[in-house]
C-alpha cells in the first residue's frame, strides 16, 4: 500500500486495490480454477467484493479483461457473451485462450 492508498484510506474509509492488481487476481482465480461465476469472484477477491462499490470495482477490471481480449464473459443462464459492466452479478467469466497458428 502506498502513501496515496494510504491518504485514501483515511479520508474516504476505504481501501480499493488499483484495477490492475484486481486483473491480476482475476486472471489467476480463472486460470487456476477455470470459469467462475461473478458471484464467486465477488466472494473470493476479498475484502473488496463484500461491497457494492467493491463489485462494481471487480466488474470493471473484469470489462477490462474482456476488453483486452484476454478473458470472455458470458451470461449465467443464456450462455451469450455479455459486458461485465452491464450484467453485474450474472455473468461466468473464463480465460480467453487463442490459438497460434504456425506458418510454414
Amino acid at each position: 500500500m502506498n502513501l496515496s492508498d494510504l491518504i485514501r484510506r483515511l479520508f474516504v474509509g476505504s481501501y480499493l486495490p488499483s484495477t490492475e492488481a484486481v486483473q491480476r487476481q482475476i486472471l489467476t482465480l480463472i486460470e487456476g480454477n477455470g470459469p467462475l461465476a461473478a458471484t464467486m469472484l465477488y466472494a473470493r477477491i476479498q475484502p473488496i467484493g463484500e461491497t457494492g462499490s467493491g463489485r462494481s470495482h471487480i466488474d470493471q477490471a473484469a470489462q477490462i479483461l474482456v476488453n483486452m481480449q484476454r478473458a470472455i464473459a458470458t451470461d449465467a443462464t443464456t450462455g451469450r457473451t455479455v459486458d461485465p459492466v452491464n450484467a453485474p452479478g450474472a455473468y461466468r467469466l473464463a480465460v480467453l485462450r487463442k490459438e497460434i497458428t504456425k506458418r510454414d
